[in-house]
């Protein structure tokens, strides 16, 4: 096997690149700064002189997919997997067939830009991801020599803020949908700062009624027209929540349209059942689309029902709790495990609870 010294050069992006011959092949080793690609390339040059390099192949991105895909069935949640097949697919339509020997930046560029047409942002941010992971993975298990995704900048999805209610269009829309059956889980929603799943997995023995706290443990899901309980939050821990006054309301007044439709309000009975019994979990979009008809009769901005968790914790920074405080109410810190530990961080957490709840005063 022939090798010489390579070269190096600017690309057009500002990068480094890093260009070596080998027996015939083109590898190429790409930096932030020439030294960097220099270092690189004379890494690529002593693992070729040590007969190192993977050999040659007629692999395919198609086979990189599949087998990435594989081996992260039994390390992936079920919706995690969904989601790459998913992407797996679009990227596919592009490059199922080229050969991974064969993949230069300048492809994996025209790709993303190709895949931006057709896609949202995070769709083709979500695409990158993936194949950062798959071709990193190449490069472990000797496919390549190293990933061509260096040579390539991320595409950064730009963060677009989500118009929310105000404080005080939140505390109207509360006022005004009071006879709404669907009253109780918007203002839990906002009342704990729930996530979507979350709701929909509540059982009436998660109430301590006694305490006036919430506990939340698990989350579900909808994936391929069936529901997925998991038994964990979407963080992987459960936590405690305080239950404020208008909590404490929504819950009462769920706990009172279960009983006159006759269902039970104890033990692992669902607390947003299903409208038609025996259908188990309470469908979101009946939900979503109620909320969207009564902001429109309110003349307010629809929101998504995840929204009414972003709103809960901007009522509660804007009204003076500090950051720590709102990261444990909403399940973003992990809990301090020791009896008086969480004793006071329950305590300071119903500060929180209250502060929102003041915000968003019905009377």
């Amino acid at each position: 096997m022939a090798w010489g010294d390579g070269s190096v050069y600017r690309r057009r992006d500002g990068r480094w690149c890093g260009q070596l011959s080998v027996g015939g092949r083109r590898l190429y080793a790409y930096g932030r700064s020439k030294r960097e690609a220099q270092e690189r390339l004379r890494a690529l040059r002593e693992r070729a002189r040590r007969g190192l390099l993977p050999r040659e192949g007629r692999r395919t991105v198609q086979d990189l997919l599949e087998a990435v895909l594989a081996a992260k069935e039994g390390a992936w949640a079920e919706r995690t997997r969904e989601d790459c097949r998913r992407l797996a697919g679009l990227i596919l339509r592009h490059l199922g067939r080229a050969r991974l020997s064969q993949l230069a930046p300048e492809r994996l560029a025209v790709l993303f830009s190709d895949l931006s047409r057709e896609v949202g942002q995070k769709a083709v941010w979500d695409c990158y991801r993936l194949l950062r992971l798959s071709l990193n993975l190449a490069v472990r298990w000797g496919w390549l020599p190293e990933s061509p995704l260096k040579g390539v900048d991320p595409p950064r999805p730009r963060r677009e803020e989500r118009p929310l209610w105000t404080l005080q269009e939140a505390g109207r829309f509360l006022r005004e949908t009071r006879r709404s059956p669907h009253w109780p889980w918007w203002a839990l929603s906002l009342a704990c700062g729930l996530r979507v799943g979350e709701v929909t997995a509540l059982r009436w023995r998660d109430v301590d009624w006694e305490r006036g706290v919430l506990h939340v443990s698990r989350s579900v899901q909808r994936l391929s027209g069936r529901w997925v309980e998991r038994a964990t939050t979407k963080t992987g821990k459960g936590r405690t929540v305080p239950l404020s006054g208008l909590a404490m309301e929504a819950l009462r007044r769920q706990r009172e349209m279960l009983l006159e439709r006759g269902l039970p309000v104890v033990g692992d009975a669902l607390v947003f059942p299903a409208q038609r019994e025996g259908e188990g979990y309470q469908d979101r979009t009946t939900i979503t689309h109620a909320l969207h008809r009564e902001a429109r009769r309110l003349s307010l901005r629809p929101i998504r029902l995840h929204d009414l968790r972003h709103l809960s914790a901007s009522i509660a920074l804007e009204m003076g709790a500090p950051v720590t405080l709102v990261s444990r109410y909403l399940g973003h810190a992990t809990p301090a495990t020791t009896a008086g530990t969480y004793a006071h961080a329950l305590q300071d957490a119903r500060v929180v609870g209250e502060m929102v709840a003041q915000a968003l005063a019905l009377d």
